[in-house]
């Protein structure tokens, strides 16, 4: 296909190259003709090039940490473009952040995450006696 869209440009720039402007036998119509040749070419090459997007992956997984229920899970690529695709999130506090419903309790808290956090992280350092 690729060939022949090729050789048509090629016969239309020849033909373009060749074709003299100031003769009267070029009419409105002929240009017109060729507007809509090259719009067909271009409607065609932008088809050609604008295939279908590739599925997300079902074996890749993003994790989601809900900070109510304390829950972590995860969900595939499938699944996270289906719930954004519903807009079944909220905006976080920061820029780019997303809070997603939680599967466990149903309240939209659950934000990114690479797994569930550690005890150190979820309970506080122990304050020291000054010495």
């Amino acid at each position: 296909m690729r060939d022949v869209v090729l050789a048509l440009i090629d016969r239309i720039s020849t033909w373009w190259r060749n074709l003299d402007l100031r003769s009267p036998k070029v009419g409105r119509q002929s240009l017109l003709l060729m507007a809509a040749v090259v719009l067909v070419i271009v409607s065609v090459v932008f088809l050609l090039r604008s295939g279908e997007d590739d599925a997300p992956p079902d074996d890749q997984f993003i994790g989601f940490y809900c900070a109510d229920c304390a829950h972590y899970f995860e969900l595939s690529h499938a699944e996270f473009e289906r719930l954004w695709d519903r807009r079944d999130y909220e905006a976080g506090e920061r820029a780019g952040a997303m809070k997603f419903r939680c599967p466990h309790c149903g309240v939209i808290r659950a934000v990114r995450a690479t797994g569930p956090p550690t005890q150190s992280e979820t309970t506080p350092d122990p304050v020291k006696p000054p010495e």
